[in-house]
């Protein structure tokens, strides 16, 4: 079986796999590793860092792993072709999330949206190339630059009313970050469909879960915008709560996880 871990700047997910399947997925911490490791009969593993020092594992972390544990970075070999022109700074989650993509969707031209502490809109070829695109600020990072680099805007929360046309200037910052994110995904998406026919477009990261809640609350009064009547998952998410973006889209919860175990496989010569 092989153990992935992804570390990100915000939050770190572990899953088990056997032969591409899922068996197993919590957050990453001390006890969920141990507990992973007696559960499991793990033969190979492989992990991705973004948010640590120097992107390596916590030392308590390294006892629990084999030896031969492989450091996934943009210039890991892979079932995908890298065209990126500088891999050596390539973010790992990026290049694993679109060997992940690759893997679910082969043959296609694809467009990775990750929405996380950063947005990225990363596009792989039919024939198999990742070729880059375009990094962003996340929700928090669009609030929190308003906020900072301004003398009287307020620190908007991230959740709260959503308005079309704000009424007021808390909920003009956050409406702006939101409505902002869901424009330039969708004029990315159409300026690229045009170049890449039958483009797919497979969203991950979870802002794509805020993304949905926000739409939903648009028109609602702040008095109104109760919590607790929000969906917390996106597959109970109504239709028309991502329709906002115009364009169909795959979500994909566990794409670097995916790619992490797909690039592992190939590196043991598997499938």
């Amino acid at each position: 079986m092989n153990l992935v871990i992804d570390i990100g700047n915000t939050t770190g997910k572990l899953a088990v796999f056997e032969y591409s399947r899922m068996r197993h997925v919590e957050a990453f911490s001390p006890q969920a590793l141990h507990a992973v490791r007696e559960q499991f009969a793990i033969d190979r593993a492989a992990f991705c860092a973004t948010g640590t020092p120097n992107g390596g594992l916590p030392d308590w972390a390294r006892t629990e792993l084999p030896a031969d544990t492989l450091h996934v970075t943009g210039e890991t070999s892979a079932p995908l072709r890298n065209g990126y022109s500088t891999p050596q700074t390539l973010g790992p989650d990026r290049w694993a999330a679109a060997v992940g993509a690759w893997k679910q969707h082969p043959g296609k031209p694809l467009l990775i949206i990750d929405a996380g502490t950063c947005i990225t809109l990363d596009v792989v070829t039919a024939d198999g190339i990742f070729l880059g695109g375009n990094i962003s600020p996340g929700l928090d990072m669009r609030l929190r630059a308003m906020h900072e680099h301004t003398a009287r805007l307020p620190l908007a929360e991230r959740q709260g009313c959503v308005q079309e046309i704000a009424s007021d200037t808390e909920n003009a910052l956050r409406a702006g970050a939101y409505w902002g994110i869901a424009g330039e995904m969708k004029g990315y998406y159409e300026r690229l469909s045009e170049k890449y026919p039958g483009l797919q477009v497979i969203l991950t990261g979870g802002g794509i879960m805020e993304m949905g809640q926000a739409m939903l609350r648009v028109g609602r009064k702040a008095a109104d915008n109760a919590e607790a009547d929000l969906p917390n998952t996106l597959e109970a998410l109504p239709a028309e709560a991502l329709a906002v973006l115009g364009f169909p889209f795959t979500y994909a919860p566990h794409l670097v996880l995916t790619g992490l175990d797909a690039i592992l496989s190939y590196k043991q010569g598997r499938p």
